[in-house]
């Protein structure tokens, strides 16, 4: 075995994908801010810090937007990321808040990794097989064309997506550690912050908690109370105030109306779009995801362990969800579904956990196509960080429409 080796290359590659995650952002500092849920992200903020109240009551901004949408008493999402912001407001710096949505592709890296070392690394030998194994997930993750075009903007779903994912992460592990209350007390406390930037954040404790409890089933009243309390204290806090500033416990009147329709071209596109086309095309925007998809019929089924039936569970909770609001009239973009795709390089991982001869095999076979999803998945990314002015996602069959249509004209 070969653990602090393994140890040493782990860490020592984890640190060379985080900072090459964070080079090829650095362009992003000069684009304007533009889109609209970041010009009313900042201005909420600078409004709470100017009068107290965390609404846009009395904003510049609130002139130009839905006031059917906007003018309310509170602002619709808890106020964790607008607090974020409140640095970058006080020093002038909103160019420098995109460092936030760079933040959360950070969280979801490091849950990558501690996944990626203990089902690939830990008690494996150190050889170049099981390094390749642990490394192309991380290269996927930090050049995934979702997680990189969502951090060309001022948005909350970065930091959504890596706080969900790391908090999934400490309570698996403390569910596997003898001393687990640290790991659980932190996944509680990850959890709470993604509650306390939206509240379907609240989907993903049922997920920690089943992974918070060991086989064994020791002591489960604390373990349990480790992971959920934080986050459901944040949850009962937050809909008593919104109860009490607004007389309602969720905000219904975020489903778009004509007028939002109308000044969010994008938004309006997407809600004609059938819920089953809008997921087939976020997919093809994920070559690795695909990859990972679309290979399954010729690997063990993803329920052999413990985390590949939480995480599986996950993937189809998320879909369920994004299908739900989405067929309910609410907007639909593909930056929702940026928590699935820590998940999906945990699920590649696990094939490699006890795998048998034959399962060993057929991951060497599929490696390679792998690895040409992650390049697929990197010229996509790359093409969106250099182009600030998409607000949604488009698939690479349709960058091609795009491309061919102005060629034509």
């Amino acid at each position: 075995m070969g653990s602090k080796p393994n140890l040493a290359f782990a860490v020592g590659t984890t640190v060379i994908c985080l900072a090459f995650a964070l080079i090829i952002k650095l362009p992003t500092l000069k684009y304007p801010i533009s889109n609209w849920d970041e010009l009313i992200y900042l201005e909420l903020s600078k409004n709470w810090l100017a009068t107290g109240s965390y609404s846009l009551a009395g904003s510049e901004v609130l002139e130009r937007l839905p006031r059917s949408f906007y003018d309310h008493p509170v602002f619709h999402h808890p106020p964790g990321f607008a607090l974020l912001l409140l640095p970058f407001v006080v020093t002038k710096g909103d160019q420098l808040a995109i460092t936030l949505s760079w933040l959360g592709q950070i969280l979801s890296l490091a849950s990558i990794a501690l996944v990626g070392y203990q089902l690939t690394l830990r008690e494996k030998p150190a050889d170049f097989r099981n390094r390749c194994a642990f490394l192309l997930p991380l290269v996927a993750a930090a050049t995934d064309p979702l997680l990189n075009f969502i951090a060309r903007k001022i948005w909350m779903d970065n930091l959504l997506a890596g706080s969900i994912s790391l908090a999934l992460c400490l309570a698996w592990l403390g569910g596997r550690k003898e001393r687990w209350t640290s790991w659980l007390l932190a996944a509680g406390g990850m959890a709470a912050f993604a509650c306390s930037l939206k509240v379907t954040a609240a989907i993903l404790l049922p997920f920690a908690a089943w992974l918070a409890l060991p086989e064994d089933n020791k002591k489960p009243i604390r373990r349990l109370a480790c992971v959920l309390l934080p986050g459901t204290l944040v949850l009962a806090i937050w809909f008593l105030y919104f109860h009490a500033r607004t007389g309602a416990w969720l905000p219904h009147w975020t489903r778009p109306d004509e007028d939002f329709l109308r000044a969010n071209p994008f938004v309006a596109a997407s809600t004609s779009q059938s819920t089953s086309a809008f997921l087939l095309r976020a997919f093809l925007c994920s070559p690795f995801l695909l990859t990972l998809f679309l290979s399954m019929p010729f690997c063990r089924f993803p329920f052999h362990s413990k985390l590949e039936r939480v995480s599986s569970a996950w993937i189809l909770a998320m879909l369920a969800l994004f299908a739900l609001l989405g067929s309910s009239g609410f907007a639909k973009e593909t930056r929702y579904l940026a928590p699935v795709i820590p998940v999906v390089c945990w699920l590649f991982y696990a094939r490699y956990d006890r795998e048998p001869p034959s399962v060993a095999w057929r991951n060497d076979q599929l490696f390679p196509l792998f690895l040409l999803a992650t390049v697929a998945g990197a010229m996509l990314a790359g093409f969106y960080l250099l182009v600030p002015q998409f607000d949604e996602m488009l698939s690479p069959l349709d960058l091609l429409l795009l491309a061919f249509g102005r060629n034509a004209s």
